[in-house]
């Protein structure tokens, strides 16, 4: 399957800077955008919140469950919860695009407890072109 997608952890609005969040998980974000930045010259758009993000990106061959495990990995409960509650919002997110018309994916059991335990919420995007094999 010509699977491709990424999955993200981002903290919205947080008091904490950009450089506190860093200190405290120990990942360097792979983008900042902070409030007001020109986010889309297209449509004239800018952002309306200050948000901290990295990004897992799903390799070639692998299953959605991988890269949301090896997201989930490097996160600590204790830290994550010491971020979201400086934040107006924070999520997991799994972004996926194929070319097919159908495709699942599943959370493992040990997913679905360390996203309980996080206290953090999971959007799950899905873009399909449709074509039939």
């Amino acid at each position: 399957m010509n699977l491709k997608g990424n999955c993200t952890i981002s903290f919205i609005d947080s008091s904490l800077t950009m450089d506190e969040i860093h200190n405290i998980l120990k990942i360097t974000p792979t983008k900042i955008i902070t409030k007001g930045q020109v986010i889309s010259e297209a449509i004239n758009k800018n952002a309306d919140s200050n948000k901290w993000m990295y990004k897992e990106v799903l390799n070639e061959g692998e299953e959605p469950s991988e890269v949301i495990t090896r997201l989930l990995n490097q996160l600590q409960k204790e830290n994550i919860q010491r971020i979201t509650q400086t934040c107006n919002d924070a999520v997991i997110g799994l972004y996926l695009n194929s070319e097919y018309g159908q495709m699942g994916f599943e959370l493992s059991t040990e997913n679905i407890t360390i996203l309980s335990e996080l206290k953090i919420r999971l959007e799950v995007h899905i873009l399909s072109l449709g074509k039939v094999d």
